[in-house]
């Protein structure tokens, strides 16, 4: 019994990622005359697309662990806070943002 109570927040917790990913996803700004384009290698992209998220996710967790302590620390020097605090966000967005599926 003592199990479930275990998991059940484990599986509340996956669900929610989950759909924080479907509708981070559905918020992309995609351009209209690329969108309606059929991809170039469909089998290519279908394969890959498992790769690339096998490779971005350590990149993006890494990014993550590592950029919020270096902008909380640059949070109180006041001089340059606005730039580094751009630059934190540009890094994290390359290494966190779309494509999130391999369709180039």
């Amino acid at each position: 019994m003592s199990g479930f109570k275990i998991i059940a927040p484990m599986r509340a917790a996956l669900l929610g990622g989950v759909t924080a990913i479907a509708i981070t996803g559905c918020a992309t700004n995609e351009d209209p005359k690329t969108a309606s384009e059929p991809p170039d290698h469909p089998a290519l992209d279908v394969i890959g697309t498992p790769f690339l998220w096998a490779f971005r996710l350590p990149v993006c967790v890494a990014s993550a662990a590592i950029g919020a302590p270096v902008a909380g620390a640059y949070a109180l020097s006041p001089p340059d806070r606005q730039a580094t605090e751009e630059q934190i966000g540009a890094d994290l967005d390359a290494n966190c943002g779309p494509p999130y599926v391999m369709a180039y």
